[in-house]
């Protein structure tokens, strides 16, 4: 397996330490962040719009503590992936966030990040209104696809 470029290691231990001056200089100065929230999508351009979207989720928190993460090669770009448990005073919660990254020479140049949302911990399985395999719930009327391995 191909190691990770030292730029994607270097990301996770500034958002560890919530260093976020720091992270934005893994970010190359016209980074482009797209990010799938819950709220709904978002756009950010350049490197401190970037760098400060990352502090508006994780540095006002009270406790924070990387879970786990990975980093490994996705086709052409890298996947990042981390669970980060955190308190911001209002109990304790859980996210988990995936980035598809485009590097530079050096520095992230796009990242592509999908966000669970901040899950409030207690909660056991999918919730009343989740999607679940019948297709009910609150994507009702899309396609539910099925492969030939998950046809039982």
């Amino acid at each position: 397996m191909t190691s990770p470029p030292p730029i994607l290691d270097s990301f996770v231990e500034r958002l560890t330490v919530r260093d976020f001056e720091r992270l934005a200089a893994c970010l190359d100065p016209d980074v482009r962040l797209r990010a799938i929230i819950p709220p709904g999508p978002e756009e950010h351009h350049g490197r401190a719009a970037a760098a400060d979207r990352f502090g508006d989720w994780f540095a006002d928190a009270v406790s924070f503590e990387l879970v786990e993460h990975r980093i490994e090669p996705f086709v052409d770009r890298w996947l990042v992936t981390y669970r980060i448990a955190l308190d911001e005073g209002h109990g304790a919660r859980r996210v988990e966030q995936h980035l598809f990254c485009d590097l530079g020479a050096e520095l992230i140049e796009r990242i592509d990040l999908l966000c669970s949302g901040f899950r409030p911990v207690g909660l056991q399985g999918p919730q009343p209104g989740s999607r679940t395999r019948s297709g009910r719930g609150p994507l009702r009327g899309l396609p539910v696809v099925y492969t030939a391995a998950s046809r039982g």
